[in-house]
């Protein structure tokens, strides 16, 4: 038997393109884990901020997937979605 995450949406947040992509990503988290942002941990502790920043420059699609604190990160050309993992569950052999 192996164990499965089961995860939940805790935010989603549209981008409107005028902040860098990281401060948005550092406001969305601030919402669902009850603290500021400038007292969330760096950043870059889990992603390039430049780079994030840079996603989408010359371009209107594609998609990167990264872990911040418990959460686990979605950047994609419409929103950040942040979603945290509930608990390990069971998973059963079909």
């Amino acid at each position: 038997m192996s164990c499965g995450r089961e995860y939940r949406e805790t935010c989603r947040c549209p981008i409107d393109g005028e902040r860098p992509l990281s401060l948005t990503v550092l406001e969305c988290v601030s919402k669902v884990d009850g603290r500021e942002p400038e007292t969330l941990p760096p950043l870059h502790e889990a992603i390039n901020p430049e780079a994030l920043n840079n996603l989408f420059h010359g371009r209107d699609f594609g998609e990167v997937t990264f872990t911040y604190l418990d959460y686990e990160i979605t950047v994609n050309s419409d929103a950040i979605t942040t979603t945290q993992q509930v608990e390990d569950q069971p998973m059963t052999a079909d």
